[in-house]
């Protein structure tokens, strides 16, 4: 699983810098429902989550409750998750 996660966020990253001005025009709608969802789909606590993505668990509470949006960077991690939650989905 590792190393589909690590090809998935070279896509992600290539996704999003070539969207100009930042990569913002293919930035990834993340929604707190699906974060949520995908973090389920993939069988991870909220810790484990956050250990994959590099950031605090209380950065994915606040995602997943919609206090907060993830960074950049964090979208980017996002994105390859939400690619290997969506293969889990069809296997």
């Amino acid at each position: 699983m590792e190393n589909e996660i690590l090809a998935a966020l070279r896509d992600a990253a290539t996704a999003l810098r070539s969207g100009g001005r930042g990569g913002r025009k293919n930035q990834i709608q993340m929604k707190p429902d699906r974060i949520k969802e995908v973090r389920l789909a993939l069988k991870l606590t909220q810790e484990e989550f956050a250990d994959k993505v590099g950031v605090s668990v209380q950065a994915v509470r606040s995602w997943e409750q919609g206090f907060r949006k993830p960074g950049a960077l964090s979208q980017i991690m996002l994105a390859a998750l939400f690619s290997e939650a969506k293969k889990l989905e069809h296997v």
